[in-house]
């Protein structure tokens, strides 16, 4: 087996889903995407595990598209550094740096110009990039801020237990008297 970037990606997709899988996936597909991207300029040393989404906004920062760009390489790198970017658990703190991403994969995404389906492969990277804008913009949606559980609560006085109250006490007065 070669390490062409579609055995790659393939390989990528075998890892098993358990808690040490997905963190062993995710730094295999970083380190695959960024081998492919600066053509093994990458040092090692420069990743942290897990990966965040800093190191992977540096790594777009490096994707440029002119007329000799390979659109099927380039699915397989934008597919491999959707599976490295872990979006479940996103902390408040990385919300620039995801930002960040989803505005250069944007760009990248008006810098493909398509010519009414005559390359195929230019759609499917089109494709791949809005599916990854959308899953950031997701988890960028989901982000909040914890509140206290007071803060979903009026804070005026409510009259319906003023009104019960009331009958109550008129209930109770009238069984008295009885």
């Amino acid at each position: 087996m070669n390490l062409h970037h579609h055995n790659i990606l393939q390989l990528s997709d075998f890892i098993p889903m358990t808690l040490r899988g997905l963190q062993f996936k995710q730094l295999f597909c970083f380190l695959m995407s960024s081998s492919m991207i600066t053509d093994g300029l990458w040092k090692q040393s420069d990743v942290e595990c897990p990966v965040t989404p800093r190191l992977i906004s540096k790594l777009i920062d490096q994707i440029h598209i002119n007329e000799a760009t390979n659109y099927y390489k380039l699915h397989s790198v934008i597919l491999l550094l959707e599976a490295s970017l872990y979006t479940d658990d996103v902390l408040s703190t990385q919300k620039i740096s995801l930002s960040s991403i989803m505005n250069k994969l944007r760009s990248l995404n008006s810098d493909i110009k398509e010519c009414r389906g005559h390359f195929i492969d230019r759609t499917k990277v089109k494709d791949v990039i809005i599916r990854f804008v959308s899953k950031i913009m997701f988890a960028l949606q989901n982000l909040q801020t914890q509140c206290h559980l007071d803060s979903y609560f009026e804070k005026t006085s409510s009259n319906i237990i003023i009104v019960e109250s009331v009958k109550q006490t008129a209930n109770d007065e009238d069984e008295t008297s009885e």
